[in-house]
C-alpha cells in the first residue's frame, strides 16, 4: 500500500523543484507549487511554514555538506607545517576542489538552486561566504 504522506511530501518537493529551478526562488509561486504536487495549500502548510522553508528542504544538506567540505580543507591545510604548506599548497587545493566538483556533480539541481535561483534565501551569498573564508585563509597563507 502506497504511503499517502509521502507521495504528498515527494510531490510537493518535486514540485517544488521544478517551480524555483524554472522561476528563481523569489519568483515562484506557492499557489502554482502546490497546485503542480496535486495539493491544497493547507496540506502543503502540514509539512512547511513558508516557500522558504520548502526551498530550505530542499537545498540545506548540500549548502551545509559544500561549506563544511569548503571549510575543512582550509583547516587541514593550516594545521599542516609551514614547510609542507608551500610544499604541497598545489596538490592539497586540487584535492579538495575535486572532492567539492564531484560532489556538486552529485547533486547538480540543488547546487544549480544554490547558485542561480536563491535570491530572497540565507542561501543567496554561498559565494560571499566563501570568499570571506578564503580571504582569511590567504592572509594566514601569506605569513607562511
Amino acid at each position: 500500500m502506497e504511503d499517502k504522506g509521502n507521495s504528498t511530501l515527494e510531490n510537493i518537493y518535486k514540485a517544488g523543484k521544478e517551480a524555483f529551478l524554472k522561476y528563481g526562488f523569489k519568483t515562484a509561486s506557492l499557489r502554482q507549487i502546490v497546485k503542480n504536487a496535486g495539493v491544497t495549500l493547507g496540506a502543503f502548510y502540514g509539512y512547511y511554514k513558508s516557500k522558504e522553508e520548502l526551498f530550505e528542504a530542499l537545498v540545506k544538506e548540500q549548502y551545509d555538506t559544500w561549506i563544511s567540505i569548503y571549510k575543512k580543507a582550509h583547516t587541514d591545510f593550516a594545521a599542516l607545517e609551514n614547510a609542507q604548506q608551500k610544499e604541497c599548497m598545489n596538490n592539497f587545493s586540487g584535492e579538495f576542489m575535486k572532492e567539492m566538483i564531484v560532489y556538486a556533480y552529485d547533486h547538480l539541481e540543488e547546487f544549480k538552486m544554490i547558485l542561480c535561483c536563491s535570491e530572497g534565501t540565507r542561501f543567496e551569498n554561498m559565494i560571499d561566504q566563501m570568499v570571506k573564508i578564503e580571504t582569511k585563509a590567504t592572509a594566514e597563507y601569506k605569513k607562511v
